[in-house]
């Protein structure tokens, strides 16, 4: 695999599609969790969907803070990941 691509690219390479698959993320969780909400319950037990909707129902904005969080830890990982 060192041949098609250097080790440093594939490292730096995580928090970039981090970021791209969040941004979908970001985007479409709290329509997606309004849409889906009744079929969460079909599908899962009370107590566990539940849990689950208690986690998901959050606003965008409170999610994107949670996403920005989460890849600062990444990136800055990355650095020292790369720094060595």
């Amino acid at each position: 695999m060192e041949q098609w691509v250097d080790v440093q690219t594939l490292i730096w390479l995580f928090p970039i599609m981090f970021i791209l698959h969040d941004f979908e993320e970001i985007i479409m969780v709290e329509r997606w969790m309004k849409r889906n909400s009744t079929i969460i319950y079909d599908i899962l037990p009370k107590r566990i969907a539940d849990r689950v909707i208690k986690q998901f129902s959050m606003s965008t904005a409170q999610f994107a803070v949670v996403v920005l969080v989460i890849f600062l830890f990444v990136s800055s990982s990355t650095v020292m990941a790369t720094n060595m």
